[in-house]
């Protein structure tokens, strides 16, 4: 299929408020040309799935209920195999920059990750814009104001918290450990090796294996189970996806491997969860 040169927006509901925009918008199917975010993004999946593809033609997956957040600096082409609803909102370095120095976060400790967002917080904040977008919803200034940067202060303020809980990172610097944190949320659906992670901070696997643990409370092998369970959690629980086919993406060795890790964390099986979530949801 051909890069789509025009405009892939097909309908699109926007404001402009203090240090960010908001936008709803129907994307046409296509693939789009690779570019660079200029600015902050999180992207909220309304409709249908959507594709992005970094790394050299790696390729993530992006279903119905999922957020993801796209740094400044990261060179992406995405591919949307049909019209689907979007929630958008770009924000101003200028603001993150605001923000973070309120709440006492140096400039690297303020640089977010590429990452699939699933913090329950976030997730809520996230909903009630995307409500205020839909095609009755109000737009409220202020209201859409507030909950936006609701959303940018309780993602700093996660950093704000890690920082406080583990001190100065115990010698693992800010960069470091942000480099170890991309490299994992970018590669959830392969085999993480230490040694991997490791190498993409420049630190030998048994020095950067002490120090990951004294900034995080967690050894590298715990840290990567629980963010996969946590994508899981946002995939079982919004989203009509095959448990099999989550369990592959987040990168199990088979479902009944997924299922006992699920229900190691959780205290529920994927199946459970679902119809819990389910329920909660009627």
């Amino acid at each position: 299929m051909n890069a789509v040169e025009r405009d892939p927006v097909t309908r699109r509901q926007a404001l402009d408020l203090d240090g960010f925009r908001v936008e709803r918008v129907q994307i046409r199917g296509g693939i789009f040309p690779s570019n660079r975010a200029r600015q902050l993004r999180i992207i909220a999946t309304l409709g249908a799935g959507w594709e992005l593809r970094v790394d050299k033609g790696r390729r993530l997956r992006y279903d119905h209920g999922e957020l993801v957040l796209l740094p400044p600096w990261l060179q992406r082409r995405s591919y949307f195999p049909e019209s689907g609803d979007n929630l958008l909102i770009t924000v101003e370095a200028s603001l993150v920059e605001r923000m973070a120095r309120e709440i006492g976060l140096t400039e690297a400790e303020s640089a977010l990750p590429f990452q699939k967002l699933t913090d329950p917080t976030v997730y809520g904040l996230i909903g009630a814009l995307a409500e205020e977008f839909a095609p009755n919803g109000r737009r409220g200034r202020m209201y859409s104001e507030a909950l936006g940067k609701a959303v940018l202060g309780h993602i700093l303020r996660g950093r704000l918290t890690a920082r406080e809980q583990h001190g100065n990172g115990g010698g693992l610097s800010p960069r470091r450990l942000q480099l170890a944190q991309q490299y994992v949320e970018q590669h959830l659906d392969e085999r993480l090796a230490v040694e991997d992670i490791a190498a993409v901070t420049g630190l030998s696997t048994f020095h950067f294996t002490r120090v990951f643990k004294q900034a995080t409370g967690k050894t590298p092998h715990q840290y990567v189970l629980e963010r996969r369970i946590a994508v899981a959690q946002m995939s079982v629980g919004h989203t009509t996806r095959p448990l099999n086919e989550i369990s592959a993406e987040l990168g199990f060795r088979n479902p009944s491997h997924f299922s006992a890790v699920f229900m190691e964390h959780t205290g529920m099986t994927p199946s459970e969860y679902r119809r819990r979530a389910n329920a909660q949801q009627l």
